[in-house]
């Protein structure tokens, strides 16, 4: 429910802050705090860094309700010490007693390169967020999705005839944004933070939205962006896990209660590192059912 809540205020805020619906920040900070206060989390977008021609003055105002500012992951690494001393400025001015936290946006090849420093670049960071419609167009892409796959991105199954030339092949589509979520994960997971998946576009496709949350969400993010409400759903189910996954982690760990030795469950070996990939599921499971009263009763905890 935090990841979906987030999501929500995220997506308004945005397009308050980035000139969607306010064409200055002044006004728009007198809209939007009055609203933040209301909030338990908030998560503010500043584009661009400082020195850019952004008023980071101005932009001040946008913290006083807030946890989280959201910049993009270059300018952290490059601005990184001037943020942390612009932010415990701010906290000390306005008297904000709960530290304001940075989330980074993975949208450009720079970023990509430099992703572990950007992980460790400050400890305010709470977590990267990747960007595909902004990587794609700094990458020089061919695509004008934002997320998902492409039906032109496939392999071929080998062809069984002699002549390859006319003989049709199946053809397998693969997920453009694989090597790129895999290594934001494994920045975010070094460095103790958290991974998001970003956006997924086409709203009309709710099957091709949730095949590519759930891959995210195998290869360990802890939620993504949505777009519209009727991914918020989606999110929802796909980032808490299987209730079956959840059932048989369970019983690894009451069979190997402090992890360690071999036990063989369902014809299948566990042993210390298959407990710890265990206890990944069940303790996610109990974050889940902390919040949500139906989880806890389906997860039986």
């Amino acid at each position: 429910k935090t990841l979906t809540c987030f999501s929500q205020c995220r997506c308004h805020f945005d397009s308050l802050l980035s000139g969607g619906v306010f064409s200055n920040s002044e006004s728009a900070a007198d809209n939007v705090l009055p609203v933040a206060g209301t909030l338990s989390r908030l998560y503010i977008r500043l584009s661009g860094s400082p020195g850019s021609g952004n008023s980071y003055e101005s932009d001040r105002r946008y913290f006083r309700g807030s946890l989280f500012g959201e910049l993009r992951a270059s300018d952290v690494v490059a601005k990184g010490s001037f943020l942390d001393q612009l932010l415990a400025l701010l906290e000390a001015k306005h008297g904000i007693q709960r530290p304001i936290l940075i989330h980074a946006i993975l949208e450009t090849a720079l970023g990509v390169v430099n992703v572990a420093e950007i992980a460790a670049a400050s400890p305010r960071m709470q977590g990267i967020s990747f960007g595909p419609a902004d990587l794609a167009a700094s990458r020089r892409m061919k695509t004008t999705r934002v997320g998902g796959g492409h039906p032109d991105y496939v392999v071929l199954a080998d062809s069984e005839a002699s002549d390859r030339s006319d003989t049709p092949r199946k053809g397998y589509q693969q997920d453009l944004w694989h090597y790129t979520t895999a290594k934001m994960v494994d920045a975010c997971a070094a460095a103790g933070i958290k991974p998001f998946y970003g956006p997924f576009g086409d709203f009309s496709d709710p099957a091709a939205c949730e095949a590519q949350f759930r891959n995210s969400f195998l290869m360990g993010c802890a939620g993504a962006w949505s777009l519209h409400p009727s991914q918020i759903a989606i999110a929802k189910r796909v980032f808490s896990p299987d209730p079956k996954e959840v059932a048989f982690a369970k019983r690894v760990l009451e069979a190997m209660p402090d992890g360690t030795g071999a036990v063989m469950i369902d014809g299948r070996m566990q042993d210390d590192a298959t407990w710890k990939q265990c206890k990944v599921v069940v303790d996610l499971a109990k974050q889940v059912a902390a919040k949500d009263a139906d989880f806890a009763k389906i997860y039986g905890l």
